[in-house]
Formats: structure tokens, C-alpha cells, sequence
């Protein structure tokens, strides 16, 4: 209950990033990349058989990079400053990650629809990350944006 909690607070400050200090920027980006490992270790777990938190913390990761995406459309230096503290920790884990779905049904005998639902989730957040990778470079023109993203699930 705590984490969900923490994740609506660190959504709500996003929501008015433009009054965010740079403390805050910091946080957000912790906070994102905490969840990013949390989904990370319990998607290459197989004693881990909790696909409906994991679905959960999937939203809640898509959530947050969608909020942020939303900030740079209102053209908000706290986006920027977001983004880059998440490339420069080395990008989101989980899209750099083969995920084996097939393994993950069988293993944890989780039902197709779970599987669908994970690979569209982990779908739109590396979808979300290309984007927010694409408006990082335009402003700041720096051509290290975007970086490759190696992203994979078989669900076959």
C-alpha cells in the first residue's frame, strides 16, 4: 500500500512539474528507475507468480513516463532534467532485457491474457521511452538521443 501511495504522490508532483525543484527532479527520476528494478527482478524471477502486481507496476511505470512526456509539451526544463538523470543511469531495464514470455507462462502458469497484457504494457513504456528519448534530443540537440533500446518478449 505504501508504494502505491508513494507512486500518486511522485505522479501529483509531476502533474505540476513546473513548479518541481530540482530535489524533486531527483526523486521522480528515483522513483522510476525503482520501479523499473522492481519489475525488472520479479519479470526474471520465475518463483515470482504475481502477474497482477506486476501488471500494476507496469501502469504505474507508464503513468509516470507518460506524465513526463506530457511536460515536454508544455515545454518544461524539469522534463529534460528527468530524462537526463534516467539516461545517464543507464535508461529503463526492463527494455534492455530479453524477456522470454513463453517461459514466463509455463514456469508461472500464467494465463494468455496476463501474457497479452504484459507484453502490450512493456510495449507502450518502450514506446513512451523512444518519445521521451526523441523530444530530449530536439531541444538540447544532443546526438546521443536516443539511445538503442534492445527490447524483446516472446509470448509464442
Amino acid at each position: 500500500m505504501y508504494w502505491l501511495l508513494w507512486y500518486v504522490q511522485i505522479i501529483f508532483t509531476v502533474n505540476y512539474a513546473e513548479h518541481v525543484s530540482e530535489e524533486y527532479v531527483t526523486e521522480i527520476s528515483k522513483a522510476i528507475l525503482d520501479l523499473d528494478k522492481t519489475i525488472y527482478i520479479k519479470l526474471t524471477n520465475p518463483s515470482y507468480q504475481d502477474g497482477l502486481t506486476i501488471l500494476s507496476e507496469l501502469l504505474n511505470l507508464h503513468l509516470l513516463l507518460n506524465e513526463i512526456s506530457r511536460t515536454f509539451q508544455e515545454n518544461n526544463e524539469n522534463a529534460w532534467k528527468i530524462t537526463d538523470e534516467l539516461q545517464d543511469a543507464g535508461g529503463l531495464k526492463i527494455l534492455k532485457t530479453h524477456i522470454n514470455g513463453t517461459y514466463l507462462k509455463q514456469a508461472l502458469r500464467w494465463p494468455d491474457d496476463k501474457m497479452e497484457d504484459i507484453k502490450s504494457s512493456l510495449i507502450g513504456i518502450s514506446s513512451l521511452w523512444r518519445d521521451l528519448n526523441r523530444s530530449a534530443k530536439e531541444p538540447m540537440g544532443n546526438a546521443n538521443y536516443p539511445k538503442d533500446i534492445k527490447f524483446q518478449l516472446d509470448t509464442t
